[in-house]
C-alpha cells in the first residue's frame, strides 16, 4: 500500500444555499497547498442537514455533481461528501400516457474521482429522531472502493453506528 493523504474539511454551512456553500468550499479546497489523495466534505455539504429535500435536491447531473467533478480534476484527488439527490421512478402507466412516476429523495454519498467517474451509496440508516425517514428513502447497497491500495467503505453519519451492515 502507498501512503494515503487525507484532507477533512469541516465548516459551518450556509443553510439551504447551494451556491454559497459551493463557493465557500471552492475557496477552502483552493487553499490546500499539500498534495492530498482524498478530500472529505460533510454530510449534505451543499445544503446543510435539511428535511426540505423538495426545494434543495438536485438531479445526478446537477450543479453540485459538476462542481465535484471539476474540483476532483483540479486537485487530482478523490472528493467525497453527501448531497441531496432527487430521482424519479417510472410508473407503469407513464408509457401509456398516464401519470408520471414517484419522486424519491436520497442522502447520497458521492465518491468523485479525478477522471470524472464516480461511485455512490445512499444512506441506509436514516436518523429517526430528526425524522429523516419521513423525507429520504433508504439505500440498499454499500460501496467498497480503493485508493492507493487502501480499501475504504465510506459511510454517512448515522450509518457508522451499524458496522455489521
Amino acid at each position: 500500500m502507498q501512503p494515503l493523504n487525507i484532507t477533512i474539511i469541516q465548516s459551518n454551512l450556509h443553510w439551504e444555499s447551494i451556491d454559497k456553500n459551493l463557493d465557500m468550499f471552492s475557496k477552502k479546497i483552493s487553499s490546500i497547498n499539500e498534495q492530498t489523495d482524498l478530500i472529505i466534505l460533510p454530510e449534505m455539504f451543499s445544503t446543510g442537514f435539511t428535511m426540505n429535500a423538495k426545494a434543495c435536491a438536485e438531479e445526478t447531473n446537477g450543479k453540485t455533481m459538476e462542481w465535484l467533478k471539476s474540483k476532483a480534476k483540479e486537485k487530482n484527488c478523490v472528493i467525497t461528501g453527501s448531497i441531496i439527490i432527487r430521482e424519479k421512478a417510472p410508473s407503469p402507466l407513464e408509457k401509456a400516457g398516464g401519470e408520471t412516476g414517484v419522486t424519491f429523495f436520497y442522502n447520497r454519498l458521492i465518491w468523485m474521482k479525478p477522471d470524472g467517474a464516480f461511485d455512490y451509496y445512499d444512506k441506509r440508516h436514516l436518523f429517526r429522531l430528526a425524522e429523516e425517514h419521513n423525507t429520504y428513502s433508504t439505500g440498499q447497497k454499500k460501496i467498497i472502493t480503493e485508493i492507493n491500495g487502501w480499501k475504504i467503505c465510506p459511510l454517512i453519519c448515522y450509518d457508522l453506528r451499524f458496522p455489521v451492515w
